[in-house]
C-alpha cells in the first residue's frame, strides 16, 4: 500500500496521506517496509514515506507528528495539522446501575474506575493492575476488552493469571458483559496508564460523558490539547520508584510483577511509591465546574464540523 500510493503521487495524482501511526515506532513494520520497498521494489524507504511531491500533502494528528513530517524534510506547505474529531455521545436510555454492577459481579458500593481500552503492549496493563492493588479498598478498577492480536494474548493470560494468584480484584473483560456507552456512563471516572498514543482520544473522550480522565500523562500528545486550554489535574509524567528512581512503565513484565508483590507485602513500600507519585490525586473529586470546562473546549474546538471545515480546506 505505501508503494501503491507513492506511485498514484508518482504519477501526478493528488494524494493528501493523514498519518494516524508511523512505521519507526514500531520495529517489525519498520523492517517489513525496509524489506518490501527496497529489496522488492528497489526503491530508497525515505523517499517512497516522505516524497517531496508537491502534489502530495501529509495530515497530522498532532504538533508532535507535524514536526517529526518536517524533520523528515517533507515541505512545510506541504503538512497540516488536522486533529481527529471528538463526537459526543448521544443522550439514550441506559439499564439501572444496580443492573450492571449485579451483570459485573460487584457487590460493594465503591466507585468505578474504568480503563476503556482494548489490552495491547502498550497500554502498559501492569501499570493499572499496580494502581488497582494499591487502592483496591477505594474502588472497583474495570477494563473493558481483552487484545485481538493473538501475539499479544499471552501476556494478556499472564497478567490475568497474575490478578488471580494474588487476588488483585482487577474486572476484565467488562466490555463483552456491558454495553460500551452504559460503561462510560457508570463509571465514575476513567483512567489511562498508556506509554504510547496517536492522537491521544483516551485523554479527552471521557469528558464528552461528563467524567474526569486519571493517571499517566504522555506530554508530546496532551500538549496541545493543554494549549488549547483543557485541563488534567490528576495524571503523573512517571511513576517513580523507590531507591532505583526508575519509571514503573520502563520495566519489563517480569519486573512489574516483582514490583506489585512488593506493593502487597511491604507497606512501608507502599507509602513510599504513593508519598514519591503523589497518587491520591487520582481519587480526588473532580468538580463539575472543571468538567464542564473541559467539555466546552471539547465542542468548540474538536468538533466534526470545524474537523470537517479543515479537512475541506485541505483538499481545496
Amino acid at each position: 500500500l505505501t508503494r501503491a500510493v507513492y506511485s498514484l503521487a508518482e504519477k501526478g495524482y493528488r494524494i493528501v496521506n493523514h498519518c494516524h501511526d508511523f512505521a519507526e515506532d514500531r520495529k517489525e513494520n519498520w523492517e517489513l517496509l525496509e524489506y518490501v520497498i527496497e529489496e522488492i521494489f528497489e526503491r530508497e524507504l525515505h523517499e517512497v514515506l516522505y516524497p517531496g511531491f508537491s502534489n502530495y500533502c501529509f495530515c497530522a494528528l498532532n504538533t508532535r507528528d507535524y514536526n517529526r513530517l518536517l524533520q523528515n524534510r517533507v515541505p512545510s506547505s506541504n503538512v497540516f495539522l488536522l486533529p481527529n474529531p471528538i463526537l459526543f455521545p448521544e443522550h439514550r436510555p441506559f439499564s439501572y446501575y444496580e443492573d450492571i454492577l449485579k451483570t459485573l459481579g460487584i457487590h460493594n458500593t465503591l466507585p468505578l474506575i474504568l480503563y476503556p481500552v482494548r489490552v495491547i503492549r502498550r497500554k502498559n496493563i501492569g501499570e493499572f493492575i499496580l494502581l488497582t492493588a494499591m487502592f483496591k479498598e477505594y474502588a472497583n478498577w474495570l477494563v473493558t476488552l481483552p487484545p485481538k492480536n493473538p501475539v499479544e494474548r499471552s501476556s494478556y493470560d499472564s497478567w490475568k493469571s497474575f490478578c488471580k494468584h494474588n487476588n488483585i480484584p482487577v474486572y476484565f473483560e467488562v466490555g463483552e458483559k456491558v454495553e460500551f456507552y452504559e460503561l462510560m456512563y457508570a463509571a465514575d471516572r476513567m483512567i489511562t496508564t498508556s506509554i504510547m498514543e496517536g492522537f491521544g482520544m483516551t485523554f479527552l473522550e471521557p469528558w464528552t460523558f461528563g467524567k474526569g480522565v486519571v493517571g499517566r500523562d504522555i506530554p508530546e500528545v496532551t500538549i496541545d490539547f493543554k494549549s488549547s486550554g483543557i485541563k488534567f489535574p490528576a495524571l503523573y509524567d512517571r511513576l517513580i520508584l523507590p531507591d532505583s528512581k526508575l519509571d514503573f512503565g520502563s520495566l519489563d513484565d517480569k519486573c512489574k510483577k516483582q514490583i506489585i508483590c512488593n506493593v502487597l507485602t511491604d507497606h512501608k513500600f507502599k507509602e513510599e511509591v504513593l508519598r514519591l507519585n503523589n497518587l491520591q490525586l487520582l481519587l480526588q473529586p473532580i468538580s463539575e465546574e472543571l468538567i464542564e470546562h473541559n467539555r466546552h473546549i471539547i465542542k468548540t474546538k474538536y468538533s466534526i464540523d470545524e474537523y470537517g471545515k479543515r479537512l475541506i480546506g485541505i483538499y481545496n
